[in-house]
């Protein structure tokens, strides 16, 4: 039962799922002489259908930028910071990598680390444990990607954290709160990060990722992956807030 309950919750969020549904609807509306359901169904599989497609994903992922204007002014650039918080970005699950390299996404985020390094004196990076174990975790990879591109002496690394609210809460205890941090993350995922860190009275400035608009129609394994998590994001801005996250 707890299978079926976690598959159902993961396919839910994937739009291949509505996709599926919306064509199932679409079908049964049709053949049941049901003309509004009927068009409003259609209207959903162009949409979901949309979706699958690198500009459709691009539109879902840039949809959550609008929040970033609530944190944009909270850079405190008075301060003198030189630690910075970055964020996991996740693994990369394709065969070929066999779960051991840093996902895309993970990569961007740390290049971002490398070029705030360039404008600032970095002292420390902070890495939450994220995904993974031991040598092949999420921190301890971004910690050997870094090394190899900027000199940095210090690296803290936390407990195994699996979500945005642990990532950070798990550094509490080892932050000092009264201080200023850079936090680095994608674009799509700052207001959720921001959000938390805020509610956690860490006093950060965000550092985000380029927002990169691919202007390709052709549905794609990749822009579907993009539209599942631009859908994530927002079910997890939604429940954060509905459980005081943020």
């Amino acid at each position: 039962m707890e299978n079926i309950l976690y598959f159902f919750k993961i396919a839910i969020q994937t739009p291949i799922f509505w996709l599926l549904i919306s064509i199932f609807l679409s079908i049964i509306c049709y053949f049941y002489f049901q003309p509004k359901v009927f068009t409003f169904s259609v209207f959903m599989c162009v949409f979901w259908l949309f979706s699958l497609t690198p500009l459709g994903a691009s539109l879902w992922l840039g949809s959550l930028t609008m929040m970033n204007e609530s944190v944009a002014g909270s850079c405190l650039k008075n301060e003198n910071s030189n630690s910075v918080i970055l964020l996991p970005g996740g693994l990369s699950w394709r065969p070929e990598d066999k779960g051991e390299k840093l996902s895309d996404w993970s990569i961007k985020r740390a290049n971002r680390v490398v070029e705030l390094s360039k404008e600032s004196v970095l002292e420390q990076v902070i890495l939450p444990g994220g995904l993974g174990s031991g040598s092949n975790s999420e921190a301890e990879l971004l910690k050997k990607y870094l090394q190899n591109r900027i000199d940095i002496k210090k690296y803290l690394i936390a407990e195994k954290s699996n979500n945005t609210f642990e990532n950070l809460e798990t550094l509490m205890s080892l932050l000092n709160n009264q201080r200023p941090y850079y936090l680095v993350t994608s674009y799509w995922h700052m207001p959720r990060a921001k959000g938390v860190a805020d509610k956690l009275s860490l006093i950060t400035c965000p550092i985000i990722t380029m927002n990169q608009i691919n202007w390709s129609l052709m549905p794609s394994l990749e822009a579907h992956w993009h539209s599942k998590a631009a859908m994530h994001e927002w079910l997890g801005l939604a429940w954060y807030r509905i459980k005081g996250k943020i």
